[in-house]
């Protein structure tokens, strides 16, 4: 009995925790018509349910992509325009953004992220974190 009540205490606890695993993968992505091939350090973290990936320095929430001020960031312009509104969110912020490829467990995956020199998040979180 006594354990369960620990157990439970432990999942109350931790309940609005983030659970992350960070390790080093190999991307592809097309840059100037040329295919290339990099060795990058992402995190996975779990927020609400959902999964994203994002570069070590962003873990925590505490890089320039996700700090900007939300008051300044036109929604009505994001969504409206013709393309992505990750892509043009990714803009708006100072960054780039891009299409890549990971292998993961066996399976070629591919997502958008915004980079802003060695910070990046996957343009999904973006997306939740703004609009």
């Amino acid at each position: 009995m006594i354990r369960l009540e620990a157990l439970l205490s432990a999942l109350f606890f931790c309940f609005h925790c983030e659970a992350y695993v960070c390790e080093n993968i190999d991307i592809s992505y097309i840059y100037d018509r040329k295919e290339i091939h990099e060795k990058i350090e992402f995190c996975t973290i779990e927020e609400k349910g959902l999964s994203y990936l994002v570069s070590k320095s962003c873990l925590k929430k505490n890089c320039g992509l996700l700090k900007a001020d939300k008051e300044k960031i036109s929604q009505l312009k994001l969504i409206t325009q013709i393309g992505s509104p990750g892509f043009h969110l990714c803009r708006e912020l100072g960054g780039l953004g891009q299409i890549f490829k990971l292998k993961k467990m066996q399976k070629t995956l591919e997502t958008q992220r915004c980079l802003i020199g060695q910070d990046f998040v996957e343009l999904s979180l973006l997306v939740d974190t703004y609009l």
